[in-house]
């Protein structure tokens, strides 16, 4: 079609009506065909620069989104160094927090037993010098000042147990031979038998006013007690019963000791009025009555002492 055109154009040559329309119809159907053409191209061209475009675009959305993942990343690890920096901080600081709480405690319980140790309360110092020492394993042992206290307290207890039981003030106390039994006597006029470990196994009673001490036979089978009823009384401690064996009568005022002979047979005692009395411990054959009397206070004013 270009090449009729272009002789067309040169020779113009004599055509009819039908031919020229004919022509010219040809030549449109051809500009129309090459501007289809063109706008395919154009489409197509456009179509590859959108998805070019397109594919750049993700690409710098890939990028970006990698960007902002790495950025996070990094937040994320300086973050977590901060937090666990300061976490450790906050640790140490806890600990140290609670070992100045702790100390103060122990500084505290020191305190008590020291004021405990200075009112003759040994046991309860005792008590409260172990609480600190146990306080002290939890905490850092470089304060050696606290343990110095407590080893200056704890050395100087003497106490190693205690036995409650009486009802007043306890006066006299005795050990058996064997160490295994205990007597003690008091102010409410009763005796209490205890094993060695502070057990009280039995009451003795029988004196109408205070028990001011109480000795045991040299074999462990009898008990003396003495007493401001100003008696003393001889009991049989090695039965069950631990029953009254007699009441020696004699002394006119509190009675303040007794003591055994060294075969139990005589008991000797000595009270407020200045007398010692000896007395027989077999009464099945003998009275129960003193075989000798000693007045310590006459012979004491008689040699110019105690004039009063």
């Amino acid at each position: 079609m270009a090449v009729i055109s272009e002789w067309v154009n040169k020779t113009q040559p004599r055509l009819t009506p039908q031919e020229t329309e004919f022509l010219h119809k040809s030549l449109e159907k051809r500009d129309r065909q090459i501007q289809t053409q063109l706008e395919q191209e154009r489409q197509l061209r456009e179509a590859a620069e959108a998805r070019a475009n397109a594919e750049g675009e993700k690409v710098k959305q890939e990028k970006a989104k990698v960007k902002a993942e790495r950025q996070r990343t990094q937040a994320f690890a300086a973050l977590a160094a901060v937090s666990i920096a300061l976490a450790g901080l906050w640790v140490k600081s806890e600990k140290h927090n609670a070992e100045i709480v702790k100390m103060g405690e122990i500084n505290a319980l020191i305190k008590v037993s020291q004021t405990l140790l200075d009112a003759d309360k040994q046991i309860e110092a005792l008590m409260a010098s172990v609480q600190a020492l146990q306080g002290l394993k939890k905490v850092d042992g470089k304060n050696l000042e606290p343990l110095k206290r407590l080893e200056s307290i704890i050395y100087t207890v003497k106490e190693h147990n205690r036995l409650k039981g009486h009802k007043d003030r306890a006066w006299g106390v005795s050990f058996s031979p064997d160490g295994k039994i205990i007597a003690s006597g008091g102010a409410d006029g009763i005796i209490k038998i205890w094993d060695k470990n502070g057990k009280i196994l039995y009451d003795i009673p029988g004196h109408t006013k205070g028990v001011w001490s109480v000795r045991f036979s040299h074999n462990g089978k009898l008990l003396a007690s003495t007493s401001q009823d100003a008696t003393v009384k001889l009991w049989d401690i090695e039965s069950n019963k631990h029953k009254l064996i007699k009441t020696f009568s004699g002394h006119n005022d509190t009675v303040y000791d007794v003591s055994f002979s060294r075969d139990d047979k005589i008991i000797a005692s000595g009270g407020r009025d200045g007398v010692i009395k000896v007395w027989r411990t077999e009464i099945e054959k003998n009275p129960p009555q003193a075989i000798g009397t000693l007045d310590v206070k006459a012979i004491l004013q008689k040699e110019g002492y105690n004039k009063k």
